[in-house]
């Protein structure tokens, strides 16, 4: 029994696949219309034999003969179909499971009662040469009746209910594109011809025009084009793209057209506007992992082909990568390619990999990819080079048991290795057992494995951080009852992390009785450092504890800069003893360099700081008119307070609460400074009546309790933030930021908060900070807190910066060991 269905196509020299596309449906429905637009093929011939209804239309053409709108001639074949239900397809596909549509239409009658109904199913768009679908999406295929629908668009036409509908969707029967084998010659750039002239006719008044237009631009292949004329053209792709995410209400097409964005960027070379526009995607959708897989890309290309911060950028890409396979595969509206997960990130993943010495994950990383492409060249090249690396390396380890336990001298050992690395006997050149691996995938190249340093636990076990004096006394329980600085919270966490990790940690500060072990970290009072040994000096701000009068010898020296420099003590005899500085953003790093003349780039790495995530697991009624100002009271605090009666004018009832002491700013203000502390603690006291409440320094705790129940983060500044704990704590709060796009604001911030640019104390900053405070708490968005959540617990955490810090320290011990002497850099 045949469906009552009416198949309507519209073809033009389609006979390469027509035939196959008709005989895929003629048994199963009662009838097939065919409209053709000026077919010069025996197309025509072919729709007669199998069509109902037949007919010639150009009325969608332009004189010229050239398409205008597709959806003009789709709606003139809906116009000849007579069946109670309209399906529709392409000449160039083919219809899989033809032979349910009976069984379902029955169904549907039943489901929609009368009312208008739409039903979806898989279109698989693109496949490899190996068969594998590279673009499948959802779309809209069969309706009832078709008087409630209409086709809109010029080009990417889509079938639109005039009314409500009652959506279903099937997967038993799918649409398969077969262009890829039809040979049909297309007019060169037509989709982006007629939505040009859709453009100039309609403007902007249909947002998804912007989508089309953003992908159009993009997808133009014109190999006479200029590098001027391209990247003319990518921009505009991404005007057009940008302006679909800000104004579309679409989240699954938003999620993607970021993505084309960070692909335009990636194509440019311009790689941190890449890693924005992908992480603006997973805001959006953070349980997809197409978005990682981009980010993984580009910490990739950023290690790769800028060579900038090497070593944490390929742990990047692997962490990122993994996270975006541990999601489960993304179901979607919109586009999708499932090679994305299943090969392209592969590519990237087993050489990031090899990179950081992890052969065996790469190796498995490899074979994955293998499952989908198994005649991929580069990936089975990979492959038996990671097999053979591996083999070697075992056999390696069983000779060195041998020599060790006796069993075997170490000249037969040396002729073991020399036939193993030689893969024959008869040679008598003495070669290294071990050689360098170079693998290969789309023209990258790893480094060899075996240069990687061992991970902590072997070899580097011993670490000392010294702190120096302070304003006051401190340890980890003093700190979690009464609270304590970014720089000393980081030490306190970082310490304990690398216990849990099998090391033997030592933290010199002021602690003067109150010296202790918390943690397993023993904390010494900083007057009792020097005559000691350690695998790894960790100084934290004092360049001056590499000093020889300190008698402290390490395999490796790090300052471990908090500040956005160090001023002078750090002079050029300093610098060169030590092996490594971590700054905490890019722009730090950038800074620092620029201030420290003396300092070799090649000594600075990129780290951050990290927070206690599990601070901000707690349950809170959260008071979106309730804002929260959290940093040194010099910083912003004198702006905050006098512009919120204006905020309270606009939101009854806001609150501004302030958390942070002046005790440390006290102890070592100047005579100016010490009037601005009294008229900020005056200001703290007459506002009281608009709004503003004072808490001086709380614990770490409580902070967090208060985060959790505010809805806005407050911070007007002027400030050189070089990373900023305080806005981490508030993304991890799910608190919506408003700040200024000052130095590392604008990583640790970023496009995930209101950025007020200009002068803090113009009336300007001040009227757009208002202006921005008072959005936020008009416009709660619980979904937008859970993404800023997401985003916090996958960057901010201290348990992953842990892990890579295990990565850098065993990087900077073997350079240190391997160097016979520092990167010198010389000064005027």
């Amino acid at each position: 029994m045949t469906a009552p269905v009416s198949v309507c196509l519209i073809v033009r020299n389609e006979i390469a696949q027509l035939e196959r596309c008709l005989a895929s449906i003629r048994p199963h429905v009662a009838e097939i219309v065919v409209v053709d637009t000026g077919s010069t093929d025996s197309s025509q011939e072919v729709a007669r034999r199998y069509a109902d209804r037949f007919e010639v239309y150009t009325g969608c053409n332009h004189p010229n003969g050239l398409i205008r709108s597709f959806s003009d001639a789709r709606q003139k074949s809906f116009s000849l179909a007579t069946q109670p239900w309209t399906m529709w397809v392409d000449g160039d596909d083919e219809v899989v499971g033809a032979e349910h549509l009976e069984k379902l239409i029955r169904e549907y009658d039943v489901a929609r009662a009368g009312s208008a109904s739409l039903v979806t199913m898989p279109y698989e768009y693109g496949h490899d040469h190996h068969g594998n679908v590279t673009c499948i999406h959802p779309r809209e295929r069969l309706i009832a009746p078709r008087e409630e629908f209409r086709w809109m668009g010029r080009v990417h036409e889509v079938l639109t209910p005039l009314h409500g509908d009652v959506r279903q969707h099937t997967d038993l029967v799918k649409i398969v594109h077969r262009r890829d084998s039809s040979g049909k010659k297309v007019e060169h750039g037509r989709n982006l011809r007629i939505l040009k002239e859709q453009y100039a006719d309609e403007g902007e008044k249909d947002v998804r025009h912007l989508y089309y237009l953003g992908m159009e631009y993009g997808y133009v292949l014109d190999p006479s084009e200029s590098p001027h004329d391209r990247k003319t053209r990518i921009l505009t792709a991404i005007g057009f793209l940008s302006k679909y995410v800000d104004r579309s209400g679409w989240d699954d097409e938003r999620y993607n057209a970021c993505l084309l964005v960070a692909d335009h960027f990636i194509s440019l070379e311009m790689y941190d506007e890449a890693l924005q526009w992908a992480s603006k995607a997973s805001l959006i959708n953070e349980q997809w992992g197409e978005a990682f897989f981009t980010i993984a890309k580009c910490f990739y290309l950023m290690a790769h082909c800028l060579k900038r911060d090497v070593f944490r950028n390929w742990n990047r890409c692997i962490h990122y990568a993994k996270h975006g396979l541990s999601l489960p595969p993304t179901k979607t509206g919109s586009f999708l390619s499932p090679l994305l997960r299943n090969v392209d990130i592969h590519t990237y993943l087993n050489l990031a990999l090899t990179s950081v010495g992890r052969v065996d994950e790469a190796l498995e990383s490899v074979r994955e990819g293998l499952k989908h492409w198994p005649d991929d060249k580069n990936l089975l090249f990979n492959e038996a080079l990671f097999v053979d690396h591996l083999a070697k390396m075992k056999i390696a380890e069983g000779l060195s048991t041998l020599v060790n336990t006796g069993k075997m001298s170490p000249a037969v050992r040396a002729r073991v290795d020399q036939i193993v690395s030689e893969n024959h006997a008869d040679s008598d050149r003495s070669v290294q057992a071990d050689p360098p691996i170079q693998a290969v995938s789309h023209q990258i190249q790893a480094q060899p494995p075996q240069t990687i340093a061992p991970r902590l636990g072997s070899g580097v076990s011993d670490i000392v951080f010294f702190t120096g004096n302070a304003v006051e006394k401190w340890n980890p329980e003093t700190a979690a009852q009464h609270g304590i600085g970014g720089s000393e919270t980081a030490v306190i966490e970082m310490a304990k992390r690398l216990v849990q990790r099998g090391c033997s940690v030592r933290v010199f500060n002021e602690c003067d009785g109150i010296e202790g072990t918390f943690d397993g970290v023993q904390y010494v009072d900083y007057k009792k450092y020097g005559n000691l040994d350690c695998d790894v000096l960790i100084t934290s701000r004092r360049p001056s504890a590499v000093d020889d009068s300190h008698n402290v010898r390490a395999r490796a020296r790090i300052c471990w800069v908090h500040d956005i420099h160090c001023g002078p003590e750090l002079t050029h005899a300093r610098a060169i003893r030590i092996d490594r500085f971590l700054t905490l953003t890019n722009w730090h790093r950038d800074f620092f360099l620029s201030h420290h003349q003396c300092v070799h780039p090649g000594q600075v790495s990129v780290t951050r700081n990290g927070i206690d995530l599990a601070r901000f697991d707690r349950q809170h009624v959260r008071d979106p008119k309730r804002a929260v100002y959290s940093s040194s009271p010099d910083r912003g605090m004198q702006v905050a307070i006098t512009v919120w009666p204006l905020v309270r004018e606009r939101v009854p009832g806001a609150e501004l609460h302030v958390y942070y002491g002046f005790k440390t700013w006290e102890a070592c203000a100047d005579d100016n400074q010490k009037v601005l502390i009294q008229n900020l603690k005056k200001m703290l006291k007459d506002y009281e009546t608009a709004g503003v409440v004072y808490h001086d320094r709380v614990s770490q705790s409580e902070l967090a309790d208060e985060f959790l129940k505010s809805g806005v983060w407050a911070y007007p500044t002027w400030f050189s933030e070089t990373s900023c704990i305080s806005a981490m704590e508030a993304q991890a709060a799910g608190l919506f930021t408003v700040t200024s796009p000052i130095a590392a604001l604008n990583e640790t911030v970023g496009p995930r908060g209101a950025m007020i640019s200009g002068d803090w104390l113009s009336w300007d900053y001040q009227s757009r900070f208002v202006d921005a405070v008072v959005d936020a708490m008009k416009n709660d968005d619980p979904l937008r807190r859970k993404a800023i959540q997401a985003y916090a617990r996958s960057h901010f955490g201290w348990d992953s910066l842990a892990d890579e810090w295990i990565d850098i320290l065993s990087d900077v011990v073997q350079e240190a060991s391997d160097r016979v002497m520092p990167p010198y850099k010389g000064v005027l």
